[in-house]
């Protein structure tokens, strides 16, 4: 049974069992070995806030008990069948790239889950680790369908760490109900939002900020994933290492895979830079390594298809230029 975190009235707070100032709560990155660890641990948490003087919504939007334990036992079914995907280093334009494309994308059935039950994603931004739960509510239709996505904060007390839900989402493609019109979709922000002093994080109502910190990642996700000439590959630890925790009566290590994200990244960032097509060439020059965006495709016979968008054109050598390239954001006050 996991604890949620609790703030009493003298300002301190309590998150599986410890007894913590609101100061002393600082933040976390983990590692691929470390988020799994976290989630085989059942170290998911909720956050519940009791102090004078809170806005009445951080009360509305705490997740109970039951949450918790469905969103924990969510992350473990994920990682035990090694559902686990790391994406690497993202940068902020590549994120609002992926959400103001993939949305309408995954809307119209173009793009899709890479698994038809809970599975969850990571990746890197401004140096932190950023993770989410995904659940496919419509396992049949992995294109379109409604789904779940559920952000897992890491944060740590003293020696203590454990990944707190944060916002959440609850996308309908087909639905015209929900806080973010966008997307169709409802949304529900992490009690963080409604301290003072969180327009910073905001920007925006913080049901619209919780649904684009969620849908945003989601869909640059997808778009990555059904990119061709992305790779994709299985990380597993060596049946040695398996057999020796057997022997010590140990569970297994799960597998996870890793996308390199790197030249979708440097990509889309020299697109957005150029503000114009990448030059693709011609008579007196070779082609250019570039990104070619997916489009629909209408048959004779009235059958429509999307493309899946590309990476062409990508030698062995534009790939190592490619990767020299720094794709870092650097945030404009």
């Amino acid at each position: 049974m996991q604890e949620q975190p609790r703030i009493n009235d003298t300002g301190r707070c309590r998150i599986k069992g410890i007894e913590a100032r609101l100061d002393d709560i600082g933040e976390w990155k983990p590692t691929i070995a470390q988020i799994r660890e976290a989630v085989l641990s059942f170290h998911v948490v909720g956050s519940h806030m009791f102090a004078r003087g809170l806005p009445r919504e951080i009360a509305e939007y705490a997740p109970n008990r039951h949450t918790v334990e469905r969103i924990a036992d969510g992350c473990h079914t994920a990682v035990s069948a090694g559902r686990l995907i790391d994406f690497g280093d993202w940068t902020n334009e590549v994120i609002k790239h992926g959400g103001n494309r993939g949305g309408p994308l995954y809307s119209k059935g173009a793009i899709g889950h890479p698994f038809s039950q809970y599975y969850l994603f990571c990746h890197t931004w401004e140096n932190i680790v950023a993770i989410y739960l995904v659940n496919p509510l419509e396992p049949d239709r992995l294109a379109g369908g409604d789904c779940e996505c559920i952000e897992l904060q890491p944060i740590k007390v003293r020696n203590e760490r454990a990944l707190m839900i944060g916002d959440q989402a609850l996308l309908q493609p087909g639905s015209q109900e929900g806080d973010w019109r966008k997307y169709h979709c409802s949304a529900i922000p992490s009690l963080w939002r409604f301290l003072p002093g969180a327009d910073e994080i905001n920007r925006a109502a913080p049901a619209n900020a919780a649904a684009g910190n969620v849908l945003d990642p989601l869909m640059t996700a997808l778009l990555i994933l059904n990119t061709r000439g992305i790779e994709r590959q299985t990380v597993t630890v060596s049946d040695k290492l398996q057999k020796a925790r057997a022997k010590n009566g140990k569970p297994p290590i799960p597998p996870y895979d890793t996308v390199d994200s790197q030249l979708y990244v440097t990509a889309i960032n020299n697109r957005l830079r150029k503000g114009r097509r990448e030059p693709q060439g011609g008579h007196h020059a070779s082609p250019i390594g570039h990104l070619r965006m997916g489009h629909s495709r209408t048959y004779a016979d009235g059958t429509v298809t999307f493309v899946r968008d590309a990476l062409v054109n990508m030698s062995d050598d534009a790939k190592a230029n490619w990767r020299t390239q720094r794709s870092h954001y650097e945030v404009k006050p």
